[in-house]
């Protein structure tokens, strides 16, 4: 990974001659280089970078151009992964760079924003950390660590990345178009950026662990008058609503405030309101033709992006939203995107009954891996199954929304789609928080649905008999998703089942390794399966994926190292039981489900086979 610096600087070689050793100080175990973009100073900036620092690419601009088009250029020069934008009055840390650039391994990630120190004023107020609320007709800016009252010691989601210290993935930012020059001299423009950003499917994120210290206004205040800076300021928030507030409800909400707004400053004797409204009004039409390109553009609304700020909970990125993607269509086609597992494009079939029960006009189209249409090729209420882009690398890839192909069209054609695997998944420390009020995966993704819990229906395989002529068998599947399966204990387990006069039938993959002393029913189908999991006494199986396929017979089933999905189906799916190894015994971590855990391994076998036993004994006994 390799990070290019831009600094804009105008009549700053003053401010370059003091903050630039800190820098060079702070970064030189990284890959980088730095751009200074030279906005046609006048002080011997040239001569002093040329002399002092050779090595900085010097980039210079004929007049002064404002900050949008000085780190636009800056930009278009750089070769890193990453851009880092700095003012030239930022004083950095030495440890402020590495917070900031490991949260670019996850791609959704559009921009980071450091904790953005004010020294001016007594280091109180944090310009790195922001979010929004609408009152009044207009965005309103709250600055959550100005009051030492909301102070985070995690990375949370931030509104907007301070243009004055930002890192942001040089790609995305080229591919958005950067910052708008519209809001030139300055102000409003990172704001602008970032929530284009946010309603593209990005996510902007704040690291307190990255700090740097900012000197506000140390070439704007020697230029300009701090009522000139408030009217450039109010100016560019009006252009910000006009060309971003998609929603038409709050467009047309700002529209009826603006007069309102405007009179009621007159009438206290204030004219700004009005002295605002008068300089931005030249640029409505600009405006408002930008407004109509980023519709294009935007999978989620506005409202969407103001809920994600609703709370201080809601900004911890550890949590995941599942999202319900605006579209442009009023038809009445939807869509349902699951490309993740067997198992959740399974239990999606539970939602997908419940939705045509409550729309009945409603076509339903659902959009997955090739290898799980089988699942859904019998579905009486699903119209269309339409393939998802796999890459051959993961079997787990899933190519973000925005980027799938025919995008464009879907939003036409679609009145609503709905994906807990766009942008935002839920975590496990989301879910065990839910787990309190009752809550699981499926209930969440069923609400956003617009169903409730008592209308959630059950998944479920189209069941075809076949003969089988024993009345007291246990399935089992031994299988899981990495290179752990087939335990060494397995087989022992199977003996004692044998020994305590039960048959015992293995489902699986074709390629799974047979175990003695079983039943060979790797090959059966689906349809087939459903039938002789009805009919069995027990389900033995790894990870979640047997609660998945139980739940819809209602069959008891015994899950081995049952991760997230098992724990949270026991509500809907019945007779579930989970047996978890002493994950801390093997220093890992309690909830872990990382599949390329090198102690993985010992660690399942932690759970003993006469256990399972005892559990599956418990089960058949409570039948009887």
């Amino acid at each position: 990974m390799t990070i290019s610096i831009v600094i804009s600087s105008y009549n700053g070689v003053h401010l370059l001659e003091k903050y630039l050793p800190f820098l060079f100080k702070a970064i030189g175990i990284f890959k980088y280089e730095i751009i200074v973009v030279d906005d046609g100073s006048k002080d011997g900036t040239f001569k002093f970078i040329k002399r002092e620092y050779p090595s900085i690419k010097l980039v210079r601009l004929n007049g002064n151009k404002g900050f949008p088009v000085t780190s636009n250029t800056g930009a278009r020069a750089s070769s890193g992964d990453i851009i880092l934008f700095l003012n030239n009055d930022v004083k950095v840390t030495g440890d402020f760079l590495a917070p900031l650039c490991h949260h670019f391994d996850d791609h959704n990630v559009f921009a980071v924003s450091p904790k953005v120190l004010l020294p001016e004023y007594k280091n109180n107020i944090n310009e790195g950390l922001s979010k929004a609320g609408f009152h009044r007709g207009m965005f309103v800016l709250e600055f959550l660590e100005a009051d030492g009252k909301r102070l985070y010691s995690q990375s949370v989601f931030s509104l907007y990345a301070s243009g004055s210290a930002m890192a942001v993935d040089r790609k995305k930012f080229l591919s958005i178009g950067g910052f708008d020059s519209m809001f030139s001299p300055f102000y409003c423009e990172d704001m602008d950026l970032c929530y284009r950003a946010w309603k593209r499917g990005w996510k902007i994120i704040y690291e307190p662990k990255s700090i740097v210290y900012h000197h506000h206004q140390s070439t704007i205040g020697k230029l300009l008058s701090q009522k000139k800076i408030d009217a450039v300021i109010g100016r560019n928030q009006l252009l910000f609503m006009w060309k971003n507030l998609t929603d038409n409800s709050l467009f047309l909400k700002h529209w009826l405030w603006l007069p309102r707004n405007i009179i009621g400053g007159l009438r206290m004797r204030s004219y700004s309101c009005l002295r605002n409204f008068l300089n931005a009004l030249p640029k409505l039409l600009k405006a408002l033709r930008a407004r109509e390109h980023e519709k294009r553009f935007a999978i989620r609304g506005d409202r969407e992006v103001l809920k994600i700020f609703s709370s201080d909970e809601v900004l911890k990125t550890k949590t995941r939203l599942t999202t319900r993607i605006n579209t442009r269509s009023n038809s009445n086609k939807v869509l349902i995107i699951m490309p993740q597992s067997f198992g959740d494009v399974y239990r999606m079939t539970g939602i997908v009954d419940s939705l045509k029960r409550k729309y009945p006009d409603k076509k339903i189209d659902f959009m997955t891996k090739r290898r799980y249409f089988s699942i859904l090729e019998e579905n009486p209420f699903i119209e269309k199954i339409i393939p998802y882009p796999e890459n051959n690398k993961s079997t787990n890839y899933a190519v973000e929304f925005d980027r799938l192909p025919g995008k464009d069209e879907m939003l036409e054609d679609y009145c609503h789609i709905y994906t807990p695997y766009y942008g935002f998944q839920l975590s496990y420390d989301e879910l065990l928080r839910n787990k309190s009020t009752g809550k699981n995966v499926v209930e969440i993704f069923a609400e956003l649905c617009g169903l409730t819990k008592d209308k959630i229906g059950r998944p479920c395989i189209k069941e075809e008999k076949f003969p089988i002529d024993e009345n007291s068998y246990i399935i089992i599947h031994p299988r899981t998703y990495d290179d752990s399966r087939n335990w060494d204990y397995f087989p022992y387990l199977v003996k004692l089942l044998v020994k305590y006069g039960y048959t015992v039938c293995q489902v699986g993959l074709d390629n799974d390794e047979l175990i003695s002393n079983c039943r060979d029913y790797r090959k059966i189908s689906l349809s087939k399966f459903s039938y002789l999991l009805k009919n069995a006494l027990a389900f033995i199986g790894v990870d979640s994926f047997p609660a998945h396929l139980s739940g819809g017979v209602g069959t008891a089933t015994i899950v081995l190292y049952g991760g997230t999905d098992a724990v949270f189906s026991k509500p809907y799916w019945g007779d579930v039981v989970t047996l978890e190894p002493d994950r801390i015994k093997f220093g890992c971590q309690e909830a872990c489900h990382a599949k390329n855990c090198s102690k993985r391994r010992k660690c399942i076998n932690g759970i003993k086979p006469k256990d399972v036993l005892e559990k599956v004994l418990m089960m058949i006994e409570g039948k009887r």
